[in-house]
């Protein structure tokens, strides 16, 4: 039977895992990537590591998306689980996608969608890429069910477009933070599921220094995040500078926060472009 395949595994509960108000963010993506390694050990018998060290692959996000279902809350049940449906090959090899599920008593709280950019790799201490296909031997062990010749759709771009042409801005807000190790992964760049810790401080430091009378933005920071959208463009590594800049717009009577982050230490490179919708 040529059926896609998935691995799915049981979690408890704990309360680090939400805000007063939803699941974070940052938990789904970083369960995701644990589903991410355990499909690949499972079915094609090899590990990130290995692929690293006996392939001279490796895998960067490029993009995500985040849709929370229904509301799930610290004290709704005792355990939920994380579902790895389905892993798609696109663009001739050179990505990969990743869809998975969240469900906790027997139904669904999130849905997370990844990509990832294969990268070759150049053989030095620092884990040096270039972009790159995936490795012949590891590609005959996928399923022609997840080889997927279509294109990409790419969502945020077009989302930014209807956000700046049609949305009503409201304010905007800057600063600058350096990245910490706390912050990274084993090639001592960002992890890229902090991106939505990240951004979680910029929605909260604009709300916080701008809601008033005339702009009663305070209610937000009690409400549920509908929507994550997200695409990375250019690394940050440890110690790095960057550039984090938000615009918060009223969209069809929708809280919506563009958030841009810059890398000041690559001539102001745009690093990655989140939007989270409510």
């Amino acid at each position: 039977m040529n059926a896609g395949r998935s691995v799915s595994a049981t979690y408890a509960v704990d309360p680090t895992l939400f805000t007063p108000v939803q699941f974070h963010a940052r938990a789904l993506l970083g369960y995701s990537v644990n589903g991410i390694c355990a499909w690949f050990i499972k079915h094609l018998g090899v590990s990130i590591a290995q692929q690293v060290s006996e392939h001279c692959q490796s895998m960067v996000v490029v993009g995500c998306e985040i849709d929370y279902i229904r509301p799930f809350d610290f004290f709704e049940v005792d355990e939920f689980t994380a579902i790895l449906e389905k892993v798609r090959v696109r663009q001739s090899s050179s990505l990969l996608e990743f869809f998975h599920v969240f469900t906790a008593g027997g139904h669904e709280f999130a849905r997370v969608v990844t990509r990832w950019k294969i990268v070759r790799l150049e053989g030095d201490a620092a884990l040096s890429a270039v972009s790159g296909n995936m490795s012949v031997s590891l590609l005959k062990r996928f399923k022609s069910v997840e080889l997927d010749s279509l294109p990409i759709q790419r969502i945020l771009p077009l989302k930014v477009v209807e956000i700046e042409t049609v949305g009503q801005l409201y304010v905007q807000g800057s600063y600058n933070q350096t990245l910490h190790r706390h912050q990274c992964e084993v090639a001592d760049q960002w992890a890229f599921h902090e991106l939505t810790a990240l951004t979680a401080q910029m929605r909260e430091r604009v709300v916080l220094s701008a809601s008033s009378s005339e702009y009663p933005m305070g209610e937000i920071l009690g409400r549920p995040i509908k929507q994550i959208t997200m695409e990375l463009s250019c690394p940050v590594f440890l110690f790095e500078e960057m550039l984090l800049e938000t615009n918060v717009y009223l969209l069809e009577a929708q809280w919506v926060f563009l958030h841009r982050i810059y890398n000041l230490d690559r001539a102001k490179a745009l690093a990655a472009t989140v939007i989270e919708s409510f």
